[in-house]
């Protein structure tokens, strides 16, 4: 989801991002292409649990939905090699005390600000908004027991699911289909999940149909309410229609009545990730059954090129990252891939 965000005059777009707790951040290439003096924290700060410590800007005038005020703003690393078309982030805390309405038709996203709750909206199932930085909602469950969910407008997921509970869905259903995602995250950094289709799901006294489900690592989790079993990202939000009244500190949510649009997921079946933070290799980790253990990729193949494109330059040259774009094409894409496996390739 897109905001416009005026810094000193000029207009640039931002990501609304739930999931973040800090009111405002600039990417690193905005606040140099807009040379802006950026300042590092104390030689003696510390980041807390789950969190990062970043950089800060001079003072600058901002506008936001209307208000102006001249404040410093952080700056913020994006994942390395990795191009982001936005300027910045909107955290949560901006809009934490205003009635926003999340609607999606298709893949179109839509976020508006409301004078009042509207009236159809008040039917709607009522969740307590868990007082915090992030967006987090208490939602009844069948069991009398309320369950806590994170709505992260800022992650492209379906559901990421708690383990345990992800694991125990997993064995109720053994047949649906499944692949691999690998996503990165400030703090915890590169994360491997299972992703499986999940024809229906209870979250609570929610039923989301026809969305994809991952597995959630214990660094999804840090730092958030202890009841919280998934965190629900903009392929689910996409299934609910959601008004949140962060004035009166409830919100409003129902499964969607809309077409939720398409999901590029991961056709390939594996991922080519680096072994470490500093390792240049690009190595797989193949689910089973997949495309690419069909066509003989095997786990800790390093990836050298795909079709022509020599991917080992992936950290330095630009428009290599994301990879994900070439695993989510249309079903029955052909690709070649160059291997290396020990001292061989192929």
């Amino acid at each position: 989801i897109r905001l416009p965000v005026v810094i000193n005059g000029k207009q640039e777009t931002f990501a609304f991002d739930t999931g973040f707790g800090s009111p405002l951040v600039l990417l690193r290439p905005t606040a140099e292409r807009m040379g802006l003096k950026i300042t590092p924290p104390p030689a003696n700060a510390q980041a807390g649990p789950g969190k990062v410590l970043l950089d800060e800007t001079e003072a600058c005038t901002v506008t936001l939905l209307g208000r102006t005020e001249t404040v410093p703003l952080n700056v913020l690393d994006p994942p390395f090699g990795v191009a982001l078309e936005e300027a910045g982030i909107v955290g949560w805390p901006v809009l934490s005390r205003e009635i926003v309405r999340f609607k999606a038709t298709g893949n179109h996203e839509q976020l508006s600000i409301e004078t009042v709750v509207p009236a159809e909206a008040t039917g709607w199932l009522k969740a307590r908004i868990v007082q915090g930085h992030t967006l987090m909602l208490e939602i009844p469950s069948r069991d009398d027991e309320p369950i806590s969910l994170n709505v992260d407008t800022g992650a492209p997921d379906g559901v990421v699911l708690q383990a345990d509970r992800f694991r125990e869905w997993r064995k109720k259903n053994p047949r649906a289909g499944a692949t691999l995602t690998a996503r990165i995250q400030p703090a915890p950094g590169l994360m491997v999940s299972e992703e499986v289709w999940a024809d229906e799901i209870a979250l609570g006294q929610i039923t989301l149909r026809n969305v994809p489900l991952v597995e959630g690592t214990p660094g999804d989790f840090r730092g958030v309410a202890p009841n919280t079993i998934a965190i629900v990202g903009m392929a689910a939000l996409r299934r609910l229609d959601l008004v949140v009244d962060g004035r009166s500190g409830v919100a409003f949510v129902r499964p969607s009545q809309n077409l939720a649009g398409t999901y590029n997921h991961n056709r390939l079946g594996a991922v080519f990730v680096p072994r470490d933070a500093q390792s240049a290799d690009l190595a797989a980790i193949v689910a089973p059954r997949s495309p690419a253990e069909r066509a003989g990729v095997q786990d800790g193949d390093v990836l050298l090129k795909i079709d022509s494109m020599d991917v080992t330059e992936w950290r330095t040259k630009p428009g290599i990252s994301p990879l994900s774009r070439f695993w989510t094409r249309p079903s029955g894409t052909r690709l070649t891939f160059t291997l290396k496996r020990g001292d061989k390739t192929m």
